[in-house]
């Protein structure tokens, strides 16, 4: 019985002495590093989770009811990570390393360095809103293209996920004003077709309006 104990102490040792340094510092394999990034990024994202559909085929969905964050903060949070990431990445000995394995480590630094770029050195450049691509046409089109319905949890995670619409938009307004504070505005031609596109999505009807109507049409389905 002794021994068991001791074996099952060593266990949970060697065990921790892996999944901590995976998970909070440095990993003892560079390769479990590059796993640990990864999934560091994918869940920060629910909607490029949901986009990949990497975990609904394992009956896995907690980030189906939930939007991206798209307040400052969350872009803050990214400046350190990158940052950490990169500071780690760099301190694995390349010594030893096959070439194979230094190109791996090379192409996970220059995708690193962009992102790092981008935030620390571009983060108050480029429109918050614009008529092209922005949050008043992305968020009604992930959830009317992307955002399955093939069940009644998946319905109620549709309507879970317009709710928070307008938590989104507030977070997109608050960034819109700070990039104002730092001279970073749209031109007016450009928030003047942003602003036609808004009025137009809520001009109609709510049983009108295309998030009501898609969800209408595939709920049905469901049903049937």
């Amino acid at each position: 019985m002794r021994s068991l104990k001791i074996i099952a102490a060593l266990g949970l040792l060697a065990g921790g002495l892996f999944l901590i340094p995976t998970i909070w510092l440095t990993p003892w394999k560079i390769e479990h590093f590059y796993t640990r990034v990864l999934i560091e990024e994918l869940m920060e994202s629910p909607q490029l989770l949901s986009t990949l559909r990497i975990l609904e085929p394992m009956g896995i969905d907690f980030h189906s009811d939930d939007l991206d964050d798209h307040s400052m903060e969350s872009a803050f949070r990214g400046q350190e990570r990158v940052n950490r990431n990169l500071e780690i990445l760099r301190s694995y000995d390349t010594a030893s390393m096959t070439a194979a394995e230094k190109l791996s480590r090379d192409i996970m630094e220059d995708f690193l360095s962009n992102i790092q770029q981008g935030l620390n050195d571009w983060l108050y450049h480029g429109y918050v809103i614009s008529q092209l691509s922005s949050i008043h046409t992305d968020l009604p089109d992930f959830t009317i293209n992307t955002h399955q319905i093939n069940n009644t949890a998946d319905a109620e995670n549709y309507l879970a996920r317009v709710s928070k619409m307008a938590k989104a938009m507030d977070q997109t307004i608050e960034v819109a004003r700070l990039f104002k504070t730092k001279g970073v505005v749209a031109p007016d031609f450009i928030l003047s077709k942003a602003r036609i596109d808004v009025e137009s999505f809520i001009a109609k009807p709510a049983h009108e309006n295309a998030l009501y109507v898609s969800f209408d049409e595939r709920i049905k389905e469901v049903e049937d």
